[in-house]
């Protein structure tokens, strides 16, 4: 992966990279059981060194979540077209 290419210019590779030299404590935090795309899902919040999840980064991975849940049930295994 060409970090240059792939990663906005906003993203702080250095720090980026720096979260992965050596093995970070990373607490997992309960955010309760939610919906998505017609599933229940534990939500959880992993937080690197530094840094708090808030609810918009919860709620915005939960949208993510639907995505990926929905395109798996549109998906060959589910045998059922969208």
């Amino acid at each position: 992966m060409d970090l240059q290419e792939e990663l906005s210019a906003a993203v702080d590779t250095g720090a980026l990279l720096a979260l992965s030299d050596t093995h970070h404590a990373r607490p997992a935090r309960p955010l309760g059981i939610r919906e998505a795309a017609g599933h229940l899902v534990k939500v959880y919040a992993l937080e690197a060194p530094g840094r708090t999840v808030t609810g918009q980064d919860a709620e915005a991975g939960l949208r993510i979540a639907a995505r990926h849940l929905e395109s798996a049930r549109c998906g060959a295994r589910w045998g059922s077209p969208c």
